[in-house]
């Protein structure tokens, strides 16, 4: 099945910003805008000076991304960072230890 920006991405308009911020205002203070929101939750800011910042909301962490909005925009198409950005890992699986089932010996 090939992925779309339809399927990694959330349209921002059917939100509100305020209530998406709002429990990372610890984080982001108030100088940031939803610039866009991936289907993983996480999301992409702008800031004052119109750079790109990416809100890992599963690690807490903001990372600038790009200088700018349109920078981003042909960031995101590059496969290596659309995978990092709006693809979900894999599961882990941890390794098996015991000897019952055929898969683990």
């Amino acid at each position: 099945m090939r992925l779309t920006w339809n399927e990694l991405t959330v349209a921002a308009d059917t939100h509100n910003p305020a209530d998406l911020l709002s429990e990372w205002r610890w984080l982001l203070g108030n100088s940031y805008q939803i610039a866009l929101i991936s289907s993983l939750g996480d999301l992409f800011l702008a800031d004052t000076a119109g750079r790109i910042h990416w809100l890992d909301a599963g690690g807490a962490r903001l990372t600038e991304v790009a200088a700018s909005l349109d920078e981003f925009q042909q960031l995101r198409q590059q496969p290596a960072n659309a995978k990092e950005w709006f693809v979900p890992p894999p599961p882990f699986h941890p390794p098996c230890r015991c000897r019952a089932a055929p898969a683990c010996r």
